[in-house]
């Protein structure tokens, strides 16, 4: 009786392409995982949780059970949302950089916050899933 493996994909997300998802299984990091890539990690038997963090930004968490000698196949993504939203995220950003300019630095400092709560909210968190093909052990 063994060990379970759990196996998580990142996809190749379009945002934060460049930058590493921190792996947090059971509340503690358990490892980083680039764009486009795949690790594998050792967990006990048993029920267990796994969400993805970047920054201050939190995917949905996941809570599982799993079996000795069983693996789980996990996939981070992007955070879903439709394409008008994606139009509507960008004009705003426009619209917040140029209401800094015009404003001036107050306006920057005012901006910039809520910029960055509007990109959490819609493209910066990760969104993570279990994949159905997962095996059942042996």
């Amino acid at each position: 009786m063994g060990e379970g493996t759990i196996e998580i994909t990142r996809s190749n997300l379009r945002f934060n392409k460049f930058r590493g998802y921190s792996v947090i299984v059971d509340d503690s990091k358990a490892a980083s995982i680039r764009n486009n890539k795949t690790i594998s990690l050792s967990v006990d038997p048993g029920r267990h949780s796994l969400h993805a963090t970047i920054d201050l930004f939190k995917s949905n968490k996941i809570h599982f059970e799993i079996a000795p000698d069983q693996t789980l196949k996990f996939l981070i993504g992007d955070h879903k949302i439709s394409s008008w939203q994606y139009v509507v995220f960008f004009i705003f950003m426009w619209f917040c950089i140029l209401l800094g300019f015009i404003v001036g630095i107050v306006g920057i400092i005012i901006v910039a916050p809520v910029a960055g709560m509007i990109y959490g909210l819609t493209l910066g968190s990760p969104n993570i899933q279990q994949m159905p093909n997962s095996n059942t052990g042996t």
